[in-house]
């Protein structure tokens, strides 16, 4: 019988293993590969973005360093300093040291061919960024200075010169460009906005809220004391009484003694006339209404100040002149006594002069540093020319703000009232503003042949030329009301308009812009290349953010 043999497990195994000595097939190889290569693609990927993640962080941490020097040195500078150090970032006062400590060591790279560039911008009416213009002697001269900082000596000795005007009225924009940084080169642009968008101001769904930093439009009289600030308040009738009783009661007394001279006349050459004397030349006079001559009569305030032995008094006179009112009747005219061949100037009623009152005098030892005007300019006759007149005598010239204040008043019309001015009023409204001071007494003989960097010691603060006739702040309109002078009070030599203003630095009444302002910053810092786009579309790397109280 012959037995069937069964197959060994272990010489299955050795078999197979003979069999495997033959070598790897091609399909074996292929398919090898192939997980192997998406296996490399795969940890090629991750080397690949482990390399970016660590780019950007670098980045990220190399712009925020430099992001925290810039906001350490704009905070720890004023304003004015901020704008010397990116106006003229080389101090040639200190051996041409950086004024930028942390660009110290690297002053050869500032300003030069391939290294930093720093310096201002501006917005254009584009509102792309451009540079400022900087004074240059026979190339821009100080009437074409768009920069904040005024210098004729590349930053020796300077004046800052605000914006206080305007949509960028108190917004600053200053600039380093290709700043390079542990091989990295960067672009950073730094921003101070002091104005209302910068959202220091009051809530607009809150009329209750107090006005905040940058909202007030004028001065918080509770918070100033008397002792070196001077107020001259001026009533809607600046002396009825005295008006009344020097002006309108002469003028009737004469009118009257005119008209019985008159009717005496007109009677004896006709004894019996057909028409009578008053249906020809009137009633007896029974006087001048005071409201209508009141307003057709022109107003001259002026206000004095002066040192004397430490004394620092403000003095203030006024003139009136009603001498063109006339109720179109023979004898209802404030001149009536120029008609008179006998009329002498001593019957002249139609003009008053006040003595001169002292209204503030410091202690001995004390200055004066404010002086506030408050007065009710006349809306009531406006097409007769300029009636009001302020005039403000400095002659030894004193340090002095000066400020201006015209108010709101009421006027009855029927059984309402209706608040003065409205917006054509205030649009129609004119005045004369002059500020007399004698410039020779601090050498300043020819301070008008280099008008543009003389500045007087009277600054003139004022919501003149603005509309007073809404409490919308943000609505208020600039306008056009002012002539005003400035007059050099031993020549008499005078400079008006633009040319007065910034002698005088005319500003707001809240004086904004270098005190009690704050500011917000913000600096961003850009990959290089970001300032040849104008910074338009492009991200920056980091921005900080800051405030800053100037």
């Amino acid at each position: 019988m012959t037995r069937k043999k069964s197959r060994s497990p272990w010489l299955y195994k050795a078999k197979r293993a003979k069999e495997d000595e033959r070598g790897i097939s091609l399909l074996e190889v292929i398919i090898a590969m192939s997980i192997f290569g998406i296996a490399a693609i795969v940890l090629l990927q991750g080397f690949v973005s482990a390399g970016k993640i660590n780019k950007k962080s670098q980045d990220y941490l190399i712009a925020s360093e430099l992001a925290e020097n810039v906001m350490e040195e704009v905070k720890s500078k004023s304003l004015e300093k901020v704008s010397l150090a990116f106006n003229y970032p080389i101090d040639l006062q200190k051996d041409g040291k950086s004024r930028f400590h942390f660009l110290e060591g690297r002053e050869s790279e500032i300003n030069a061919q391939g290294g930093v560039t720093i310096r201002e911008l501006i917005k254009n009416n584009s509102k792309e960024f451009q540079a400022v213009r900087k004074y240059r002697q026979g190339v821009v001269n100080e009437e074409q200075v768009t920069s904040s900082i005024l210098s004729k000596d590349e930053g020796k000795t300077w004046e800052f010169v605000p914006k206080t005007t305007g949509e960028e009225r108190s917004k600053y924009y200053f600039e380093l460009k290709n700043v390079t940084e542990k091989n990295e080169t960067y672009d950073i642009l730094v921003q101070f906005d002091g104005g209302q968008s910068s959202g220091y101001k009051k809530e607009e769904n809150n009329s209750l809220a107090d006005d905040e930093k940058n909202d007030f439009l004028a001065p918080n009289i509770e918070q100033l004391d008397t002792k070196e600030n001077a107020f001259l308040i001026m009533e809607q009738n600046w002396d009825r009484e005295a008006v009344q009783s020097q002006m309108l009661d002469r003028q009737q007394e004469y009118a009257v003694k005119r008209w019985e001279y008159d009717k005496h006349v007109y009677e004896s050459q006709t004894p019996t006339p057909t028409v009578p004397f008053e249906d020809v030349y009137g009633e007896r006079p029974t006087g001048l209404s005071y409201d209508e001559v009141w307003s057709h009569t022109k107003r001259k305030l002026v206000v004095s100040v002066s040192e004397d032995k430490g004394v620092v008094k403000a003095i203030a006179h006024y003139y009136l002149d009603a001498s063109e009112y006339s109720d179109g009747t023979k004898y209802g005219s404030m001149d009536l006594y120029k008609s008179d061949p006998n009329g002498q100037t001593d019957m002249d009623f139609s003009k008053l002069e006040s003595l001169p009152i002292t209204f503030f005098s410091t202690e001995v030892g004390k200055s004066l540093k404010n002086i506030y005007i408050f007065y009710y300019p006349n809306y009531d006759v406006l097409d007769e020319g300029i009636l009001d007149s302020i005039v403000f005598e400095n002659k030894q010239n004193l340090p002095i703000n000066l400020y201006v204040v015209k108010q709101q008043t009421v006027r009855q019309v029927g059984n309402r009232e209706v608040t003065v001015p409205s917006r054509q009023e205030e649009e129609q409204y004119k005045m004369d503003m002059t500020i007399l001071e004698t410039p020779s007494l601090n050498n300043y003989n020819n301070w008008f042949v280099n008008s543009g960097l003389f500045k007087a010691n009277t600054i003139l603060l004022t919501n003149l030329d603005q509309d007073i006739s809404t409490s919308n702040v943000d609505g208020r309109a600039q306008l056009r009301q002012m002539t005003l002078r400035f007059s050099d009070a031993n020549t008499n030599r005078s400079l008006l308009g633009s040319g007065a203003e910034k002698i005088l630095r005319l500003n707001g009444l809240d004086d904004k812009e270098l005190k009690d302002r704050i500011y917000e910053i913000k600096v961003k810092v850009y990959r290089a290349g970001a300032s040849e786009k104008n910074y338009e579309g492009v991200k920056p790397i980091v921005t900080w953010e800051s405030s800053k109280d100037n």
